[in-house]
């Protein structure tokens, strides 16, 4: 079993309100990480967001089958249950919201998103894995007309081409099969992380030789410090960074000397058998008695977790800053 450290934070920014919104839940095989990002208005996208945290993970704790299908049918229940609640009240009308969700299971770890929150693997201080953005630059980018930053920049970033709660169903991007070992690190961050700072300053801060928890808190002061001295208006921020602490996965394969050594026990078995002598019918030898065997194969397991983030949690962060218009996300208009 892995172990892992993880730092959870969400900061409302320069916003009057933070419509993000994380989750986290400790499982007996893995971890599940999940962040969105609300829009669609201050009523609309705050209440989004909570219902895909909570709908996510109660859905995975209820429903069975494979991990992976679990997660996409439990996301896609959020989506239902969001949709319909916008059609259903006048004022929640066009509200929807990002997700992204990390689980890592038995050595193996899970992508599932849908829009611009994005999926970090990060090792040796480079990157192994990244989502790809639901969005109009995304797709530019994919297109090859923009390059990262400049998509970054770009007025336009903040059209995104896929959500939950837009459409009645949705189809979730997977990313499977990723493996990951003893201190590689994970990102799972909104928009209001990535788009303010160079990707190559953000992997730069996140692989520093620092607790995940010193890390997320300099991260967040260091952008709202930047934000405010430029003017303030800067989005809502929530920033899940977890290093695997030790990573335990069974090696099925075999070296020489193992099989020397099974081959060297049922020799040493065979000749046992042969010479074990056979008690007369008229003796009063016992049976020879099987000794259980006692011994207990240990694992530890670590999950230590910063700012009120709990082994299965929902954070919903409150904001005190000065009340600024809210800059929304809207649905990439259809062609």
């Amino acid at each position: 079993m892995s172990a892992f450290s993880v730092s959870i934070r969400s900061n409302a920014g320069g916003r009057p309100e933070n419509q993000d919104c994380y989750a986290s839940k400790q499982t007996t095989e893995g971890l599940l990480i999940i962040v969105c990002d609300g829009m669609g208005g201050a009523a609309g996208g705050k209440l989004a967001a909570e219902m895909a945290c909570g709908i996510v993970v109660n859905q995975f704790e209820k429903a069975g089958g494979q991990t992976a299908d679990k997660i996409v049918q439990a996301i896609k229940t959020a989506n239902r249950a969001i949709y319909a609640k916008g059609r259903a009240e006048r004022e929640l009308q066009n509200m929807g919201t990002t997700i992204a969700v990390l689980y890592l299971e038995k050595g193996q770890a899970y992508f599932f998103h849908l829009g611009d929150t994005r999926i970090y693997h990060i090792r040796n201080g480079h990157i192994e894995k990244r989502t790809a953005d639901h969005s109009h630059v995304g797709e530019m980018v994919r297109r090859g007309i923009l390059s990262d930053e400049q998509a970054r920049l770009s007025v336009e970033s903040n059209i995104i081409s896929k959500a939950l709660g837009t459409e009645p169903e949705v189809e979730v991007e997977i990313t499977a099969g990723i493996s990951f070992q003893q201190h590689d690190r994970f990102v799972v961050c909104t928009d209001g992380i990535w788009g303010t700072l160079p990707e190559e300053k953000l992997i730069s801060a996140w692989s520093e030789d620092r607790p995940v928890e010193a890390i997320t808190a300099s991260l967040i002061e260091q952008i709202n410090t930047t934000q405010y001295a430029a003017g303030g208006d800067h989005d809502n921020m929530t920033l899940a960074l977890m290093e695997v602490v030790s990573s335990h996965t069974r090696n099925r394969s075999i070296s020489l000397s193992g099989w020397f050594n099974i081959l060297l026990s049922i020799a040493l078995a065979v000749s046992l058998v042969f010479n074990f002598r056979r008690p007369d019918n008229n003796t009063n030898d016992k049976p020879v008695e099987k000794v259980k065997d006692t011994t207990a194969i240990k694992s530890g397991k670590r999950f230590p977790v910063a700012d009120s983030t709990t082994k299965d949690s929902i954070g919903k962060v409150a904001s005190d800053a000065p009340e600024r218009p809210a800059k929304k996300k809207q649905p990439k208009p259809q062609q």
